[in-house]
């Protein structure tokens, strides 16, 4: 992976989304590992199911893990729209969609 220029490691926010499976968010741990070998410094958070959360918060790996329960309390437009200015607002310097839909 390459080095980042225009930014330190310790500004470099990272957001990974995975909101798949459960199999395919465990598939993604090692992206994640990836990522904090090559940022150490980094922020490193994950979007992902209610599951996604249950499996993965407080793994020492991520900074913070965002849930987005898109089939039930936040299935509408509406609901879209409010998380991407949730996310927009925590001003990630990169965002990685970790599943190819």
């Amino acid at each position: 992976m390459r080095k980042v220029d225009s930014a330190t490691d310790d500004q470099i926010r990272i957001l990974v989304v995975q909101t798949a499976f459960l199999g395919d968010i465990i598939l993604t741990t090692p992206l994640l590992l990836a990522l904090r070998a090559a940022f150490p410094k980094a922020y490193l958070a994950l979007l992902t199911t209610p599951s996604g959360m249950d499996a993965l918060s407080g793994w020492k790996v991520l900074d913070q893990v965002i849930g987005y329960d898109k089939h039930k309390t936040e299935k509408g437009i509406a609901d879209f729209w409010r998380k991407v200015r949730e996310i927009r607002g925590k001003k990630f310097y990169l965002a990685l969609a970790a599943h190819r839909s």
